[in-house]
């Protein structure tokens, strides 16, 4: 696109899928000319949380080592000048990617976000300082939390499956095609399988399912 403009025109879709050819281009260059440069990097680490077990996965856009040591890299693409650089988002990030890292190597690593700027032919990185003591507590801290929300959850939907078993039919009869309904309802979340019904208004829908 020589014109920004007419990028910027594009939809939000189209936006993110040139944002990927742009970073593609940069990570196959940056694999050609710098040692063990390797993209699409799988991080994961299994933590304990009372008596769970929390796996915590990520994919880092990069990895690779420099004269300071291992660097992992998230990449941005911005289409104007006028856009933020990196959002407090992105900063959590790559600080969380360096931690996964450090849990799964046992190695310490930077954090450095990379910004292309495609139509201003320019690239800025900015190395994030990283602190693996203070990012395992905010990251205990949000897991807790998550953990909570996911219990309380749990709890809510068993007690209404329970609550579920004791439901009767509400009337005295059925109406025309109310008890296929009910069959057909019953065989799909016994299977964990989708259910298309389609009927009139009128038609009974509701109170078997």
């Amino acid at each position: 696109f020589a014109d920004p403009f007419l990028f910027l025109g594009s939809s939000s879709q189209e936006t993110a899928g040139y944002g990927r050819l742009f970073q593609q281009e940069y990570t196959e260059h940056s694999a050609a000319t710098i040692d063990d440069y390797q993209t699409e990097y799988a991080l994961k680490y299994l933590m304990k949380m009372d008596e769970y077990s929390v796996l915590i996965t990520g994919r880092a856009d990069a990895v690779h080592r420099s004269g300071k040591g291992i660097i992992i890299e998230e990449i941005k693409t911005l289409f104007t000048d006028r856009e933020i650089f990196f959002t407090p988002q992105h900063v959590l990030q790559c600080r969380y990617y360096c931690w996964l890292y450090y849990k799964q190597n046992g190695i310490h690593a930077q954090g450095m976000i990379t910004q292309l700027y495609p139509f201003l032919n320019r690239t800025r990185n900015e190395i994030i300082p990283v602190d693996l003591k203070e990012t395992e507590r905010e990251a205990s801290v949000a897991l807790a939390q998550i953990l909570r929300w996911f219990i309380v959850e749990n709890e809510r939907l068993e007690e209404r499956s329970r609550k579920a078993e004791d439901l009767s039919w509400p009337y005295e009869t059925y109406r025309k095609g109310q008890e296929e309904i009910l069959k057909v309802v019953d065989q799909s979340l016994q299977a964990g399988d989708h259910l298309l019904l389609e009927a009139p208004p009128g038609g009974g829908k509701t109170a078997p399912i």
